[in-house]
């Protein structure tokens, strides 16, 4: 973002950590969400004073779904359409995060999904 705030998101996170976009507060009728753009931060420096919100990240058993940035959208549709029905698991409480790994090749895109397995 033009106005710094990037830089001061990046600055609470450690050296090498990704960033993180978060999908949370989902309303099923309407299609909306809230989406966050985060870092994980210690907690000394999550501090809300400086703008931003804090939230905790509640441990689950995650699907987690390589692609590129460039094939992201595809890669949501393809977990709710294909992967989901044929998996034997369903969507559970919490929200959904996209991962974004810096490396020698670029950027690294992952789409960590809360799961539970299905009932019989």
């Amino acid at each position: 973002m033009k106005d710094g705030t990037t830089d001061r998101l990046m600055a609470l996170a450690r050296p090498g950590d990704p960033m993180l976009g978060i999908c949370t507060d989902f309303d099923l009728q309407n299609g909306d969400f809230t989406y966050l753009i985060a870092v994980e931060a210690p907690p000394e420096k999550a501090d809300p004073g400086q703008g931003f919100v804090s939230m905790e990240i509640p441990a689950s058993r995650w699907a987690v779904f390589t692609t590129s940035l460039a094939d992201i959208h595809q890669a949501w549709n393809r977990i709710f359409q294909e992967w989901f029905p044929a998996s034997g698991y369903e969507h559970a409480d919490g929200p959904e995060l996209e991962v974004y790994v810096t490396d020698g090749d670029g950027v690294k895109c992952e789409i960590w999904i809360p799961v539970i397995r299905k009932s019989a």
